[in-house]
């Protein structure tokens, strides 16, 4: 499998586990109140939530996401393996904020945006 396809998997593997440990607890919990207001300020907690925890996905367990765990993937800076926490959110933050095209920059050159910005290579 090549590196591109592997960082496009890891991507996709932590925004799916994300998702359902936030989602699963949260739909349960409006099921149970089923009310409007009730529904409005999980789904306003999701969002925020997932943006908190994605920001934070390289950092939670050790210093590479579980996507980049099972593709054993590392993030790489200036030829060493990154482990500064503050670091590799930063470089997250700023892949985020145009995630849509997160795939097509990997496609087109193997660099997010976060890469590019914090000169970092994944591999």
């Amino acid at each position: 499998m090549t590196l591109k396809i592997r960082r496009i998997l890891a991507a996709v593997i932590d925004f799916y586990i994300i998702g359902i440990v936030l989602a699963v607890p949260l739909q349960s919990i409006d099921k149970y109140y089923d009310n409007n207001l009730v529904s409005i300020i999980i789904g306003i907690i999701l969002v925020l939530l997932f943006i908190f925890l994605y920001y934070r996905k390289d950092c939670i367990i050790g210093v590479k996401s579980i996507g980049k765990k099972i593709l054993k993937l590392n993030i790489y800076y200036h030829g060493k393996i990154v482990t500064d926490k503050n670091f590799l959110k930063n470089r997250v933050r700023c892949s985020f904020w145009l995630f849509p095209a997160y795939p097509f920059h990997i496609l087109i050159d193997n660099k997010s945006l976060g890469d590019i910005k914090f000169d970092t290579e994944v591999r």
